[in-house]
């Protein structure tokens, strides 16, 4: 956005679609590897031992 790269920008959204659809669990989370924290391959999401983090927020 920056730089006005319109191919980076392209990039950038083809990858966030991906990680959405293919690796973000349904509740929400992201991350299916414990160890390093990190993602694994397309549809592997495990429900044992993954990170899956997901932010929150909180509100009274």
């Amino acid at each position: 956005m920056e730089t006005g790269d319109a191919d980076l920008l392209a990039a950038v959204e083809r990858q966030w679609d991906a990680t959405i659809a293919r690796r973000t669990y349904l509740t929400g989370g992201m991350g299916s590897h414990h160890q390093d924290e990190s993602f694994g391959d397309d549809y592997v999401l495990p429900p044992d031992r993954a990170y899956c983090e997901t932010v929150r927020e909180w509100r009274r």
